[in-house]
């Protein structure tokens, strides 16, 4: 639409949206017809086998801890797409927010496996409080260090099924 060359790490930085307003319209509007309709997107290879494979797990919850908007959206495509599996959600709008939710979290369960996708939104006290922390390789954190020492790195769920032996 602009004509530029727009990588996943400046789509994913919301510092661009600000600094670069022309982009504003541009990535809201990708972000509302993703929202209108998630089931455009596709899980990561591996994903239902993964959530069905953890659902069944005696003593283990999901939670869905996000900075997303389109909490209805996500909650509903889930639901959807896995409608015998009881899955939690907790949004929050900042991601320093997270680190109150995994201090919450953690007077609650003995053991968090956390996975996500930002490596850019790690913080020493969310990390403080895993277990392990699991992380699929995407493009936004190619270029990203690996300094976070209880991390592993994994291309599909089926990989990580396979792999590591957690579940």
């Amino acid at each position: 639409v602009t004509g530029d060359e727009i990588t996943n790490s400046d789509f994913l930085a919301e510092f661009v949206w600000d600094n670069a307003p022309r982009y504003n319209n541009l990535f809201r509007s990708i972000i509302s017809a993703i929202q209108d309709d998630p089931s455009k997107l596709e899980f990561m290879e591996g994903f239902d086998k993964f959530i069905i494979k953890v659902d069944k797990l005696i003593n283990y919850d999901i939670v869905i801890l996000s900075k997303r908007c389109g909490i209805k959206q996500v909650r509903d495509f889930m639901n959807r797409s896995f409608p015998d599996i009881k899955i939690e959600y907790a949004f929050v709008k900042e991601v320093e927010d997270k680190v109150t939710l995994m201090e919450r979290f953690h007077e609650f369960y003995s053991k968090i496996y956390l996975f996500e996708d930002r490596l850019d939104v790690m913080q020493d006290a969310m990390i403080d409080y895993c277990e392990h922390i699991y992380m699929p390789n995407r493009a936004w954190n190619k270029y990203q260090s690996d300094e976070i020492e209880n991390i592993s790195k994994f291309d599909s769920y089926d990989e990580f099924l396979t792999d590591t032996g957690v579940i």
